[in-house]
């Protein structure tokens, strides 16, 4: 599948619009080269995500379906505000100190992400309930707490 940047951008704009409410939101990853920050690259319909440092591009990971990078930028972004919602939250999160202080913030991570795409929210699911991503955290704990 080639992938242009017209298609990149209108797909970019569609996350910006579901998590933002504007199709003009800056995320976090984009098309301009800066140093120390991942920008993408479209070389022959593929999509590049590159970091440089100290002038040399570092490895980096390659799309060839746009689904799989758009996701991979929802799924960052989705991070991202879930960490500032946790941040905002805190005070009132520790309050269970029973409950392991990553669940909230996943949960708060699946609802946005479910946002821009019930089928990536699926997909971020299969991703919680395997075991060597979320250590000690359950797809169940993670479904049981309800975001305020």
């Amino acid at each position: 599948m080639t992938i242009t940047k017209a298609e990149m951008v209108a797909a970019s704009r569609e996350v910006s619009l579901a998590l933002y409410g504007r199709p003009d939101a800056e995320l976090l990853v984009d098309f301009e080269p800066r140093e120390s920050y991942p920008y993408i690259e479209i070389r022959d319909g593929v999509v590049h995500v590159i970091v440089r440092e100290c002038g040399k591009e570092l490895p980096h990971a390659i799309y060839e379906n746009i689904d799989d990078i758009m996701f991979m930028i929802a799924e960052t972004e989705t991070s991202s505000l879930a960490r500032s919602w946790e941040s905002e939250h805190r005070v009132e999160l520790a309050e269970d100190k029973e409950r392991d202080s990553r669940i909230p913030l996943v949960a708060k991570q699946l609802q946005l992400l479910n946002r821009v795409s019930p089928v990536w929210a699926e997909r971020l699911r299969a991703i919680i309930a395997r075991p060597d991503r979320y250590s000690g955290i359950t797809l169940e704990q993670v479904d049981a707490y309800r975001v305020k």
